[in-house]
């Protein structure tokens, strides 16, 4: 049987460990002295065996101490003028132990479509980018004189306007507007 227990000595939030030797089986330590506040031992996941534990720290834990997720979204965030490469593998989670349960994954990129091969999230914590494809949006281009107004989509909004009307009337969000990307407030 394992034991959790918030813990608020010698910078140890938190500790989960064997109820019959008292052998730590995982231990979870505070960047500095704080207090941890409350912490549960229950079944949030019905779907796996067990309960799991936390408390003011962050994560949801199994009973042997490993990360468990219990349909988080998790945001994956290109940087603006970065183009990701098929291949390219990235670290989301990190620490020790393996995670469990389930998640939904998102990306927040206007220029790219990504696909991703996640077969290593939970064991591993690696994602890697399966495959890329551009939304066009960068090779919209205008006639001289006048602009063309697409949504991040590639949807033509308006056609042949001139650029102090571009955005007139249209709701607050974020545009291209002569191949460039406009937020408007």
């Amino acid at each position: 049987m394992e034991v959790f227990a918030i813990q608020q000595s010698d910078l140890l939030g938190q500790v989960l460990y064997d109820a019959a030797t008292g052998e730590h089986i995982k231990e979870w330590y505070l960047p500095s002295v704080y207090d941890v506040g409350r912490g549960r031992c229950i079944d949030v996941d019905s779907t796996v065996r067990g309960y799991e534990v936390y408390s003011m720290l962050p994560n949801l834990y199994d009973c042997k101490g490993n990360v468990t997720h219990n349909q988080d979204t998790i945001l994956l965030r290109i940087p603006e003028g970065y183009e990701p490469v098929a291949g390219e593998e990235y670290s989301v989670f990190t620490g020790s132990g393996k995670q469990s349960g389930s998640y939904v994954l998102k990306t927040d990129c206007e220029d790219f479509m990504v696909t991703w091969d996640d077969s290593r999230l939970l064991s591993e914590g690696i994602i890697k980018v399966s495959e890329v494809v551009s939304t066009g949006i960068k090779a919209i281009g205008a006639s001289s004189g006048s602009v063309q107004v697409y949504s991040v989509s590639g949807e033509l909004l308006r056609k042949d306007v001139p650029e102090e009307e571009a955005l007139q009337g249209l709701p607050a969000g974020v545009y291209v507007v002569n191949g460039k990307k406009i937020r408007k407030q």
